[in-house]
């Protein structure tokens, strides 16, 4: 809907200016107009405002409660009846009517009560998820060579390393078995079967001694080895097998066990978050926007767009707040203004 607009000049000491761009937020109608170029120009005789002092320390200490908020915020899920508006929005004038400290304080509160535990619950989710897909590939490679894997027996002094070759190329092995036997002085057997149609699995047995050796050839050799994940490679290949199987079965359980943690992290605590969130983004834009104002030695000035029924209802509340310490004053359009005029 169209509206008139009205373009307004705000003036007042600038020890009231950060509260009066919190009221001016909350007030939600008037468009801040960058008085920055025009003040570079030389078109206004004022000075560019600036971020300094504690404005400084309250952006860093804001910033940072931001990202952290971010962060945990990545690991919670919304709930999935969505945030509860009224709750929302009085939780958000509650934080709103804070001063910068104590804005800080009471996010820092929920941060060291949460932080921890969602982000080693996000870890744990991470590394079950990855174990999980991890193993999936491994079971169903080491279950062709179960069979086989079952019928060697490996002593301490020996060590065994699986093998899948394409049936095609099952000749190769005889080759291998003579190479293998140069480089571990006949200490080597390999012992191989068809597990399907196109494949053969293969287990070499070797002494322990040769471990490097055999394992370097078959790199050299682009020999498929079967390489267990870390926790199982010191198990003989059948037990690994059972081991892989027994934990695959183990982790949904875990990550729905987790899963159910972060929902009732969520549940409880992702309204207050959510919230946080956005409170400390407009208070950060509030700082960020202060280079947009203009400042003599001792006054601010603010320039913006109101709609013309709501200037009224503006200068009633500043004048509630601040009696006669602001001065706010409908100032006449030219032509040249209407390029910034909102819309």
């Amino acid at each position: 809907m169209l509206v008139p607009m009205a373009k307004v000049e705000i003036i007042g000491p600038k020890s009231e200016f950060l509260d009066v761009v919190s009221l001016l937020h909350e007030h939600g109608k008037i468009h801040i107009e960058d008085l920055s170029k025009r003040i570079q120009s030389g078109e206004l005789p004022l000075q560019k405002m600036e971020i300094e002092g504690d404005d400084v320390r309250v952006y860093d200490e804001l910033d940072e409660m931001l990202i952290r908020v971010r962060a945990i915020l990545k690991t919670l899920n919304e709930p999935a009846d969505g945030i509860d508006k009224v709750r929302r929005d009085a939780e958000y004038a509650r934080l709103w009517k804070l001063t910068p400290d104590e804005l800080a304080g009471d996010i820092r509160d929920v941060i060291d009560e949460i932080e921890d535990k969602t982000a080693d619950l996000a870890s744990l989710h991470t590394s079950a998820e990855s174990e999980l897909a991890l193993l999936a590939r491994y079971e169903p490679i080491l279950s062709k060579i179960q069979p086989l894997a079952k019928q060697i027996v490996v002593t301490g002094a020996f060590d065994s390393v699986a093998l899948l070759v394409e049936r095609r190329y099952k000749a190769g092995l005889e080759e291998l078995q003579r190479e293998l036997d140069k480089l571990t002085n006949s200490q080597c057997e390999i012992i191989s079967t068809d597990i399907d149609e196109e494949t053969t699995a293969a287990i070499v047995v070797y002494g322990r001694q040769y471990a490097e050796p055999v394992h370097k050839f078959l790199a050299m050799e682009n020999v498929n080895q079967i390489r267990l994940p870390q926790d199982f490679q010191e198990m003989p290949l059948d037990v690994a097998y059972q081991e892989i199987r027994q934990r695959r079965a183990e982790l949904p359980k875990e990550l729905d066990s987790i899963r159910d943690q972060l929902a009732e992290l969520s549940r409880k605590w992702y309204l207050r978050l959510a919230t946080s969130r956005d409170v400390l983004v407009d208070r950060l834009d509030e700082i960020i926007a202060i280079p947009k104002f203009g400042r003599t030695e001792y006054a601010f000035m603010i320039e913006g767009w109101i709609p013309a029924e709501d200037v009224a209802e503006l200068k009633k509340r500043l004048k509630e707040r601040f009696h006669d310490e602001i001065v706010v004053s409908q100032v006449a359009i030219d032509e040249k203004d209407f390029e910034n005029a909102p819309v």
